[in-house]
């Protein structure tokens, strides 16, 4: 079995600790994290505590970890999350707190 088919078997084991975080989304959420980690296998190079460790904190946030809303960043043998800017924007949407928010690029 190679390191992401294992990944894989792992992370739709892991199936019930996602649900109660994502709502119904589970099984969209646990295809682009997969997708995403395949396409960036380096990461299971990387302490594999981390790395679910950072895709849950992802769930809890409710951002895909598609390269947009959420990414995962290999650091120092760690796996870490990151929020990209559209996931920001997703979640003060999401917060009902603001009526609209726009965003532009500042030289």
């Amino acid at each position: 079995m190679t390191a992401i088919q294992e990944f894989k078997k792992n992370l739709i084991a892991a199936r019930d600790k996602f649900e109660p975080l994502l709502k119904g989304d589970t099984d969209k959420f646990l295809e682009i994290a997969a997708n995403y980690v395949e396409q960036n296998q380096g990461l299971l190079e990387k302490d594999r505590n981390s790395l679910y460790a950072s895709i849950t904190r992802a769930a809890q946030q409710g951002l895909y970890l598609d390269g947009q809303e959420a990414a995962l960043v290999p650091f120092k043998g760690q796996v870490k999350f990151m929020s990209m800017y559209k996931g920001l924007l997703k979640q003060v949407r999401n917060s009902g707190e603001l009526a609209s928010i726009n965003c532009g690029v500042v030289y």
